[in-house]
């Protein structure tokens, strides 16, 4: 079995089970991203990683809205959740688009799962416009609390993840040909009052302790948003 089969059985059993956990974000908590990538409602917009389609129900009825992902049963959720999109079962180091078919790219919470970064980087840009824009947001291995509490990775640290620091981050997607305009931070998903009692008081002490982030350099930060042209 290829490292991708093997995410790949990943994500359909977590999708196929409907236990996404506390990393699952609801359609309103994409707004930010979705700001500071400039979208509207004529936005041409690919959501690579798109899971179950929570970035995209948020848009509503836009123009054109696409969402592509490993899992055959996150796409099932996601025609549910936002019959008005065109979906996808596919690898985003490999992307069945031709290049620049789109003007706005969201990959929240996927790159570092993915086993050649680059080239999924690589495949964002070529099927991104000369005007377009991505919004990428990655996670920190230099999250202060990962190094005062000794722990490693996000929720789905078990599955393959690649952590990074700011400058590693940075250096990748330069590399891979992007331009960053803008680096922000993201304190996480949004405390859940949906997915039980367990999981709600999870998510409390996780939320609390996440918002001290707020207060944290940039460098420390729970987790990375890069907006970013080609270059």
């Amino acid at each position: 079995m290829t490292r991708v089969q093997t995410i790949q059985k990943y994500y359909e059993s977590r999708y196929g089970s409907g236990d996404l956990g506390m990393s699952s974000r609801t359609p309103k908590s994409f707004k930010p991203f979705l700001d500071l990538l400039g979208v509207n409602s004529q936005s041409n917009l690919l959501d690579v990683g798109c899971g179950s389609g929570a970035l995209l129900e948020y848009m509503g009825k836009a123009d054109s809205i696409s969402g592509i992902d490993l899992s055959e049963n996150a796409i099932r959720i996601a025609r549910l959740n936002q019959p008005e999109a065109n979906y996808c079962v596919g690898d985003m180091q490999n992307l069945p688009y031709r290049s620049s078919s789109f003007d706005k790219l969201t990959n929240i919470g996927v790159l570092e799962h993915v086993p050649e970064m680059k080239k999924a980087l690589k495949e964002m840009k070529r099927v991104c416009s000369d005007i377009g824009k991505l919004c990428i947001v990655v996670p920190n291995k230099d999250f202060l609390l990962y190094r005062l509490l000794i722990l490693k990775g996000t929720e789905q640290a078990q599955m393959e993840e690649h952590l990074l620091s700011l400058l590693e981050w940075k250096e990748l997607i330069q590399t891979s040909g992007l331009k960053i305009i803008v680096i922000d931070s993201d304190p996480g998903p949004e405390l859940r009052t949906d997915l039980g009692c367990g999981y709600f008081l999870r998510g409390l002490v996780r939320s609390l302790i996440l918002l001290l982030t707020k207060f944290f350099p940039l460098e420390y930060t729970y987790q990375f948003v890069f907006i970013c042209t080609k270059s």
